[in-house]
């Protein structure tokens, strides 16, 4: 099992207790190469151990592929990708 980072158990304890205030649309910011996978991923874990679903989402295939090899590393996963491409048209 991984060990994250005291910055990334406070960011994971900030979203428990903004579930917990009944907030559902929550938004974590972590700067670059400071393990958002891991700690989605460990969000994600929490989540499934707690009996419920969970669901990660990226709007690039690469993101989906990066993320799978990053979560098999530290906490495991199922992914199903699915792609649609959208056309673009001008207004």
């Amino acid at each position: 099992m991984l060990v994250l980072r005291p910055y990334q158990e406070a960011a994971i304890e900030r979203v428990r207790d903004e579930i917990r205030a009944g907030n559902r649309r929550i938004l974590v910011v972590i700067a670059t190469g400071g393990g958002k996978t891991y700690t989605s991923g460990r969000i994600i874990r929490n989540v499934v151990e707690g009996g419920k679903r969970a669901i990660f989402l990226a709007h690039r295939r690469e993101l989906i592929q990066q993320s799978s090899k990053t979560l098999d590393a530290g906490v495991g996963h199922s992914v199903r990708q699915r792609f649609v491409r959208f056309e673009r048209t001008r207004i």
